[in-house]
């Protein structure tokens, strides 16, 4: 009999651990799947596409600057090019926009513009770094116009002396016209450039050298480069 009794007990723990067995394995098996689906629904954000958000990029476009306004004057700078109708970014690095952000409106409110821009003419101190952009050489005799009394508003012009704003400074020693009042409406806002710097500027955007060169290099007028700026929490407007 306590040979039956024991037999009994013996066969109800090992029954017993089969269940504990089975009844855990699900769990461990559910944690598991959902640490991966986590991981996938990551890995999916990431590789999203910022420009996603942007509806009224021109159709004719297929080289994309896009700077990003991150607060104050902290901007993070994309550049995009369209690869079989897919936005494909080829370079993501830290800029500056002006002093008081985006939004210009007035000659001389240290703000950048927002909204999209084509480029104009890339400049530079030294000799091309190689763009096939129109690009024109700095003399020191060079200025930009930004007299919102004078005729030649909002242009590039040579003189000697050069009047108001020298182009032959560091900051220009690369770069490219952001092409923001075309019309030389007086006092909307002159010399908006695409050049190197290492803060904040009075209504320009910058980073460093390096990055101006590399964008430079990259720019093709025949894929019709564009610069749109807006802040970050904005996009979904441009």
């Amino acid at each position: 009999m306590k040979r039956i009794l024991c037999s009994i007990v013996a066969l109800m723990i090992i029954l017993g651990l089969c269940s504990c067995s089975k009844n855990e394995a699900p769990s461990v098996t559910s944690e598991t799947d959902s640490a991966l689906l986590s991981a996938s629904d990551e890995s999916s954000n990431a590789s999203g596409n910022i420009t996603d958000h942007l509806k009224n990029i021109p159709p004719d476009c297929d080289q994309l600057i896009l700077t990003v306004g991150e607060g104050d004057y902290d901007a993070t700078i994309y550049c995009f090019e369209r690869e079989s109708n897919i936005w494909t970014e080829k370079y993501v690095f830290a800029g500056f926009i002006g002093k008081n952000g985006l939004g210009k409106t007035a000659e001389g409110d240290m703000k950048s513009p927002s909204g999209y821009y084509s480029l104009g003419t890339a400049f530079g101190r030294i000799e091309n770094p190689g763009t096939k952009m129109p690009f024109r050489l700095i003399t020191k005799n060079d200025y930009w116009d930004d007299d919102v009394e004078s005729a030649t508003y909002n242009t590039w012009q040579t003189s000697d002396p050069p009047q108001t704003e020298k182009m032959d400074i560091p900051a220009y020693n690369y770069g490219f016209v952001i092409n923001y009042n075309p019309e030389c409406t007086k006092g909307l806002g002159s010399a908006i450039f695409f050049h190197c710097a290492e803060s904040y500027t009075a209504g320009c955007t910058g980073t460093a050298q390096d990055n101006v060169i590399a964008v430079l290099q990259w720019l093709d007028p025949d894929k019709n480069p564009i610069i749109c700026q807006c802040y970050r929490d904005e996009m979904d407007k441009y």
